[in-house]
This record gives C-alpha cells, sequence and structure tokens, in this order.
C-alpha cells in the first residue's frame, strides 16, 4: 500500500487530514499499517523538515497498535465528519 503525500501549504492540517484518512481503515495486518506510518511520517518529515505534531503521532501508534478501535474519540469524531463530507461530496 504506498500513497502520495502532499505536505505543501497547511502541512498540519493536510497531516492531520492524512492522518485520520489512515486511522479509519480496519486492517489487521500490522506490518502494512507499520509501512504507512513510516510513509506518512518521512513524506512530512522531508516536506517540512519538522516531526508531525505528537498528538497525531499518538493516533497513528495506537492505530498501529490497537487499530480503529485504538484510536481517540477527538479522531473518531474526525473520522465521522470526513466520512459525512465523502457522503455529500464535499471532500
Amino acid at each position: 500500500m504506498t500513497e502520495t503525500f502532499d505536505f505543501t501549504g497547511d502541512f498540519k492540517t493536510k497531516f492531520n487530514r492524512a492522518t485520520t484518512r489512515i486511522v479509519r481503515q480496519d486492517s489487521e495486518d500490522f506490518a502494512a499499517k507499520n509501512r504507512i506510518v513510516q510513509e506518512v511520517t518521512d513524506a512530512y518529515l522531508a516536506a517540512t523538515g519538522e516531526r508531525p505534531e505528537p498528538r497525531e503521532l499518538d493516533e497513528l501508534s495506537s492505530w498501529l497498535i490497537f487499530g480503529k478501535k485504538g484510536v481517540s474519540v477527538r479522531k473518531k469524531m474526525e473520522i465521522k465528519s470526513l466520512e459525512e463530507a465523502e457522503a455529500n461530496g464535499r471532500e
């Protein structure tokens, strides 16, 4: 699973959205999940020269270990909002 991440412009918001899209996946394949977490964090670091926000890294690590059930209530609300926006053609 290789994705292209674009962190130009408002890179913190884009990383938040990328994290939301990633953690809404309910995969049991640890290797694939680990690979996508590595890809998104490497892409962010390469584009910005900074480490991602700790809050988002925490969401990714919780998802990696516990799956979709492990993410915070805040992130679950972001997932729901994203899914509603996609259903209404806004995303």
